[in-house]
C-alpha cells in the first residue's frame, strides 16, 4: 500500500485503506494486522491507525488475535446470508419508495442510475472484479439515495463492507453473469417509470437470487458456514 497523504480526516482516510484492502483480498482472512507496520507502510502515525482497526474491529471485520493484536475476521456465509436477507427487505422497500418518487426525480438522477448501469455493463465485458464490485455497490446505494429515506441509507450502509468483501470472493470464484445487470435495469426502469408495486418485487427477487448465489459460492470457498436454508423473497 502507498505511504498517505497528512490530511486533516487521517483516521478516516487510513480506514478506507484498510476496508478496500480487506474486502478486496488484499488483507486475507486470519492475516495479523499490526499497528507498527501498517503506520510504516501508510506513512502515518499510529494514532489513526489504532483508532481505524478499531473502527473496523467494531464493525466485525478483525477479531482480537490475544496479545498479538488483531487478525481480519474470517468470511462467514452464514453472517453473509442474514444481510442478504435484510437486503432482500431494505430492496424491495427501496425501490418501492424510488418509484413513488419517480415523478420528483431530477434528471441528474436519473442520469446517474443509468450511468451506474453503464458502468457496470463496461466492467461485465471487462470481467473486472473490482470495477464490478464497485458499481454493483453504486447502483444499490443510488437506488437507496432514490428512496428519499434516509434510514434506509443508513441501515444498509452498515453491511457494505461484508457484502463487497463476499462479492470480491464470490467473483473470483466464478464470472459474474450478464443476468445481474440485465435485473439491475429492469429495477432501474420500474423505478423510474413510477411502477412501485414491480420495482418492489424485482428489487426483492434479485436480492434474494443473489444471496443464495454468493451463499453457495462462499460455501464452495470454504467460507465458515452451516446449513443452508434459502434467503427469503426468492420467486
Amino acid at each position: 500500500m502507498e505511504p498517505l497523504a497528512q490530511q486533516p480526516a487521517l483516521i478516516d482516510q487510513v480506514y478506507e485503506k484498510l476496508l478496500a484492502a480487506i474486502t478486496a483480498g488484499e488483507i486475507q482472512s486470519g492475516e495479523r494486522l499490526a499497528q507498527e507496520k501498517l503506520a510504516a507502510d501508510l506513512g502515518v502515525s499510529r494514532q489513526p491507525v489504532s483508532h481505524a482497526l478499531a473502527m473496523l474491529k467494531k464493525q466485525g471485520l478483525l477479531t482480537e488475535l490475544g496479545r498479538k493484536g488483531l487478525q481480519v475476521a474470517p468470511l462467514d456465509a452464514e453472517r453473509v446470508r442474514a444481510f442478504y436477507q435484510l437486503r432482500v427487505a431494505l430492496d424491495g422497500l427501496a425501490a418501492q419508495l424510488a418509484a413513488r418518487r419517480a415523478a420528483k426525480l431530477s434528471d441528474h438522477e436519473r442520469d446517474r442510475l443509468q450511468s451506474v448501469l453503464s458502468e457496470g455493463r463496461a466492467a461485465l465485458m471487462a470481467n473486472e472484479v473490482p470495477a464490478l464490485v464497485a458499481a454493483d455497490a453504486a447502483f444499490h446505494r443510488q437506488l437507496y439515495q432514490l428512496s428519499g429515506n434516509p434510514v434506509v441509507v443508513e441501515t444498509a450502509e452498515q453491511s457494505w463492507p461484508h457484502l463487497r468483501r463476499a462479492l470480491s470472493v464470490a467473483l473470483e470464484r466464478a464470472p459474474a453473469s450478464p443476468r445481474v445487470w440485465d435485473e439491475h435495469a429492469e429495477i432501474a426502469e420500474a423505478v423510474l417509470a413510477g411502477n412501485a408495486a414491480q420495482a418492489k418485487s424485482l428489487a426483492e427477487v434479485h436480492a434474494a437470487r443473489a444471496g443464495n448465489e454468493i451463499w453457495q459460492r462462499l460455501q464452495d470457498a470454504g467460507a465458515v458456514s452451516g446449513a443452508s436454508p434459502q434467503v427469503s423473497g426468492e420467486r
